[in-house]
């Protein structure tokens, strides 16, 4: 994911012009949507109270069907807008929308996305730039120099997502979501989508790739091992360990789907739990207390 392949960190999160620079958008986006989920959710009761209270006063059956449907209308607007700020808090939705900022200057021939340089190229071209290349390295040397060039790109866009994280309001701990949201990001660059099954404790999975912008055409050599490369390179910065990946049954085919192993160059043992803290004897006392009291039955229940 290099700024060749139409998509880099900055893209994430789009800088606001410099007199608002210093504000974080991510913040102001969140209490916004806070604050309108918090008065949809407190309209939902209030307009169906309204509801019950009106309609039984309205006069006829098509006055009662009109005030009825006027109520659901009004509450099934407010509902979505409810799943749509909840979708924007726990999904991350606005760091997504700065995704597809494209500016391009016809005068300078300088494609912009958010602030970074890019080149929108045809996956045909690309295809073929990446397999007569391929085809100049002799045989026997095509798989290595693919992985660790792939491999390479890999490492350093994650290295530099990773430093991006506090930024971006993703918490380093939270690998999983890092690695959907690595998927995401890809598939706006028309890489391809990812689906990552890595366990993030022991390094092993698998990952898939459908459409895969060097799948979809056949070529000289499997093209694919690129793509090993870069997942390598990818989970060796998020999961913080080194991996190997290969591609299952390679091919020089169009395929829609390819499919690699991913696994643990080194067995290394997971992170520690921390030791839980030893119970404080004050409070296993206190606890005593409070039971004892509760066992105690009121005045009035004796007798």
């Amino acid at each position: 994911m290099s700024e060749d392949d139409g998509l880099s960190i900055e893209d994430l999160d789009t800088p606001a012009p410099s007199s608002t620079r210093h504000a974080r958008p991510g913040a102001n986006i969140a209490r916004r949507e806070t604050g309108i989920l918090a008065a949809a959710v407190t309209a939902v009761p209030l307009l169906v109270a309204s509801g019950i209270t009106l309609v039984p006063e309205l006069q006829g059956v098509w006055e009662t069907a009109i005030g009825i449907a006027v109520l659901m209308v009004i509450v099934t607007l407010v509902a979505v807008q409810i799943v749509r700020s909840a979708r924007t808090l726990l999904v991350g939705e606005y760091a997504d929308t700065q995704l597809v900022a494209y500016t391009d200057n016809r005068e300078t021939g300088i494609l912009l996305k958010g602030e970074i340089e890019n080149v929108s190229l045809r996956v045909s071209t690309v295809h073929s730039i990446v397999d007569a290349l391929t085809d100049e390295i002799p045989p026997e040397s095509r798989k290595t120099a693919l992985y660790e060039c792939g491999r390479a790109v890999g490492k350093s866009w994650a290295s530099e997502f990773r430093r991006e994280l506090p930024r971006l309001e993703i918490r380093e701990k939270d690998v999983l979501y890092q690695l959907l949201k690595w998927s995401e990001y890809d598939a706006t660059a028309g890489m391809g989508r990812l689906t990552v099954a890595v366990n993030p404790q022991t390094g092993e999975g698998v990952v898939t790739l459908a459409n895969g912008f060097l799948s979809r055409a056949s070529s000289t050599f499997p093209l694919n091992w690129w793509f090993a490369g870069y997942l390598a390179g990818t989970l060796d910065e998020l999961l913080q360990r080194k991996t190997s990946v290969t591609v299952i049954n390679p091919s020089i085919n169009k395929t829609e789907m390819a499919f690699f192993q991913v696994i643990p160059e080194s067995h290394q043992s997971p992170p520690a739990t921390q030791e839980p803290r030893p119970i404080d004897p004050r409070t296993v006392a206190r606890g005593k207390v409070w039971l004892k009291r509760l066992k105690t039955p009121l005045p009035d229940e004796v007798g």
